[in-house]
């Protein structure tokens, strides 16, 4: 199988890099209920105590431990409620921490009844994911629409993105959704955006949770004019 990395053509241009003071007032309404994170530390401490009480292992936050977070998701079992609800956001708040302290800076944007809507974004690029919904596709094993698992990058950066991913070549299907996996192509990603970076001799650039909040109202709107009968 290809390895998984983008969604459709489409995505954000830089016409959102502008202050915050020049965002939407949509914008700042969602950033005003992003900014508390402390969920997530617990959903991450939470993962980290299952696992230690069903396998004796224990994480700490290193890439390192995701060959045993992947041996736990693949243990999961129950309702899809359950799994949706509760063991996703755990595993992915324990991914996407690894994730911000190994490859960041990024932050989490995780409004704290919407797991769905849930992303990681990176400050010195743009790129977000949700690291819920890479869980998700992990215990599922399988692609699930609406979790944003896939990686979000500018236009311009598609092709040298996809190219550099490429070079990782295929993955089994077994190891299609690990957490181990996801990393590597993430990892990947994050070197080949540093390095666009240098080449085109760019002054350092922010890219803030405004950003991000423009960026995702631009697609909810594109998906709804999509979704409008002809």
């Amino acid at each position: 199988m290809s390895t998984p990395i983008l969604p459709p053509p489409g995505g954000p241009t830089l016409r959102h890099s502008g202050s915050f003071r020049e965002a939407p007032t949509t914008c700042r309404a969602i950033l005003g209920r992003m900014t508390e994170t402390s969920h997530v530390e617990d959903l991450a401490g939470a993962c980290v105590q299952a696992v230690h009480n069903a396998l004796k292992l224990e994480l700490d936050f290193t890439q390192d431990t995701l060959p045993i977070l992947d041996h736990y998701a693949r243990m999961a079992t129950g309702p899809r409620e359950e799994i949706l609800g509760l063991v996703a956001p755990m595993l992915g708040a324990y991914f996407g921490e690894v994730v911000r302290r190994s490859l960041g800076p990024a932050r989490w944007h995780a409004p704290a009844e919407e797991p769905p809507e849930w992303r990681l974004e990176f400050e010195t690029f743009f790129l977000h994911l949700n690291p819920v919904g890479v869980a998700v596709e992990a215990i599922l094993q399988r692609d699930v629409e609406g979790w944003g698992a896939n990686l979000t990058v500018l236009d311009r950066d598609r092709k040298a993105v996809n190219d550099a991913v490429e070079l990782y070549g295929d993955v089994d299907e077994d190891d299609y959704y690990r957490f181990a996996v996801r990393f590597e192509v993430l990892e990947q990603v994050v070197r080949t955006l540093e390095t666009r970076a240098l080449e085109r001799g760019e002054k350092p650039v922010h890219f803030g949770p405004e950003v991000y909040a423009a960026a995702a109202l631009d697609a909810e709107a594109a998906r709804s004019k999509d979704e409008k009968p002809n």
